[in-house]
């Protein structure tokens, strides 16, 4: 996997452990890297690429991590990366393309605590948050909401929904249904080339 290197944020831009109504360290530490390897044969291989990074959240006590779904989709291979620099392998639960997150599993013990979820209805314009990144509090970022809008991104409907027949939520094993063939790929990877230069369509979330 490619080395994104050992950057951080400079420590005044940085959260500050107290005021919060949680222990950041605990929150920081539920936030994992996410490295994934996907076939070079794979539909989605020209898109996102072959080799993959991102970030994962920890939700629950036996390693169930949240993470976006294009990460892992067609994944031969994922690891996951905690701050205290452990890594273990993991492999896809879930991907509900009508959200676009997916769901990954540590295949081994991971050294945190699950994050609890939130509501965003909690949030308002002026509410500080944290932006987290995988690395602990040198990788996160205090922050604010400036507003809060529709979401709108044409390039996860892309890769998912253009790309197979499959039901809305894949869990375990492949569905039953078979392959794209070669002319619905090149159609679907056509139609979502177009898609990407056009406006997309706001998405609530």
């Amino acid at each position: 996997m490619s080395d994104l290197g050992d950057w951080e944020f400079p420590e005044p831009l940085r959260p500050k452990t107290e005021g919060w109504s949680f222990d950041v360290g605990n929150a920081l530490d539920a936030v994992v890297s996410l490295s994934a390897e996907v076939p070079s044969d794979a539909f989605t291989a020209s898109i996102p690429g072959t080799e993959r990074a991102g970030k994962g959240v920890l939700i629950d006590r036996n390693g169930l991590v949240l993470t976006i779904g294009y990460l892992v989709t067609e994944a031969e291979h994922i690891w996951l990366g905690q701050n205290s620099g452990k890594v273990v392998p993991a492999h896809l639960v879930a991907y509900d393309f009508e959200t676009g997150f997916g769901l990954v599993q540590a295949m081994g013990p991971l050294d945190a605590a699950p994050l609890p979820f939130g509501r965003t209805r909690d949030l308002a314009v002026g509410s500080s948050v944290i932006v987290a990144g995988a690395g602990g509090r040198r990788r996160a970022l205090a922050a604010k909401i400036v507003g809060k809008r529709e979401f709108a991104g044409y390039w996860n409907t892309c890769s998912t929904r253009r790309s197979s027949r499959r039901r809305p939520i894949r869990i375990g094993a492949e569905p039953a249904s078979s392959a794209p063939t070669a002319s619905s790929t090149a159609s679907a990877r056509s139609m979502c080339s177009r898609r990407a230069a056009a406006t997309p369509r706001p998405r609530a979330i």
